[in-house]
This record gives C-alpha cells, structure tokens and sequence, in this order.
C-alpha cells in the first residue's frame, strides 16, 4: 500500500520563463499540472511488470555464471531464490526467466530493470505525480498535486538545473501527519530548507499541506503534537 504525499511547487522568476516552464511540464491529456515524464522520461523498455520472483532469479544466474562474489554457495540469498525457483510451475518459471533476462537486458543498457527501479531512482516515487484530495491544480505561481511513497526531489533538482535562474520552491508531507515532511528552494540543483520527521516543525508543515487535519491534533507543552484519539 503507497503513502501518498500532498506536495506544492511554487515558481519564482521572470514571467515568461515561468510560464515556459508551467507549460513544459503540464500534461492536458492526463489533466497532470507536473508530469514527470516530460521532466525525465523512463525508456519504454522499461515499462515492464515489476516482480521479485525475476529478481530472485537473477540472484541464480549471477552465482551459476560467478559474475557476482557478493553471494556465497551457502549465502541465504541463494538458498531462497533456489527455492523459490523449484517450487515454480513450468509455466511461472518460463514467464519469469523470459523477464529475468529483459531485467538483465535492462540494468546493463540502462542501469534499471523495470519501471519501479527507474520510477524510484530517477523520479524518487513510485507513481508519476497523481491527484488526491482533489489538489491537481494551479493556483497562481503555485500547482499541488501528490506522490506515493517518496518526494519527487529528484525531478525538481532537474528542473532547477535546467532553469538555474527560478527558484523552485518546494514543500509536501506525508499524509501520515507529522511524518516525512520537507520545505525549502532548489536553485541552479542545490537544496536550502529543512526535512523535518516526528518534530514541530514536521507538524507545521503537514499542517501547511493538510489544514483541515489540524483539528484533530493538539499541542503539547513542549511544542509536540498528539492525536486527539490517541488520549480519549
């Protein structure tokens, strides 16, 4: 199950550079205000099912043609991939040794094996960017829209690189409130703000991104915050 993760980019910079940019990025067809595909695509090659019974199995081929020395004969790595491997039918170990060298294929050609390596690699989420909350949408100089399980950091360092002279403010936090939160400025690629997890600051930051969440917390004396259902 993803964690999904309300997020906000604000641009600021000249106009008609920051319009270029609000372009560039939007999507019409998906209704996406940031679709992380025009940022950093993913090769189509990669856009194949993601499964740990390939990945296990590339455990197998790597010890049985010794280009790997990280495994022993004995490791537990091996023992579980062997095992999982013979108790396969016929039909599940054609389909996945068929997907085991196109992971190989993959990591060789483009140092990922599918989409869920290059999403979380390249993009830092699963997904490229989704609508929850209803919050797909442009207001302004700002656009929200969420991701799962991770911050898409990756792709506004790229856009910071690619337009050095924007200021790419950039905040979101989980919807686990007070969980993995961040708010700062990507300029030219480097990073000036705050991660903040499980402290004050974590906490007004969710509330930043989740105001309607607010009520259901109050605050401690020492500046925390606690769930009004954890103290009935």
């Amino acid at each position: 199950m993803a964690n999904y993760y309300q997020s906000s980019l604000t641009l600021r910079g000249e106009r008609e550079t920051m319009e270029k940019i609000f372009d560039s990025i939007k999507d019409e067809e998906s209704k996406r205000v940031i679709d992380f595909e025009k940022v950093i695509p993913m090769p189509e090659e990669l856009n194949i099912e993601s499964s740990s019974d390939p990945e296990f199995l590339i455990i197998l081929l790597l010890r049985q043609s010794r280009l790997s020395l990280c495994y022993g004969p004995y490791s537990p790595e091996v023992k579980m991939a062997r095992d999982r491997y013979e108790h396969m039918d016929d039909e599940r170990k054609e389909k996945n040794e068929e997907l085991a060298r196109k992971y190989l294929m993959n990591i060789s050609k483009h140092g990922y094996a599918n989409w869920y390596s290059f999403h979380i690699g390249e993009w830092g989420t699963k997904w490229n960017s989704i609508e929850g909350y209803g919050t797909q949408r442009r207001e302004g100089d700002t656009i929200y829209f969420e991701t799962a399980n991770g911050f898409c950091e990756p792709i506004i360092e790229a856009l910071s690189k690619q337009y050095p002279d924007v200021e790419f403010i950039y905040e979101a936090a989980d919807e686990d409130i007070g969980s993995n939160t961040i708010k700062g400025t990507y300029k030219n690629g480097e990073f000036e703000g705050v991660r903040e997890h499980r402290t004050p600051a974590a906490f007004d930051i969710a509330f930043e991104m989740y105001p309607e969440q607010k009520k259901e917390f109050h605050q401690l004396e020492d500046g925390t915050w606690s769930c009004n259902e954890e103290d009935e």
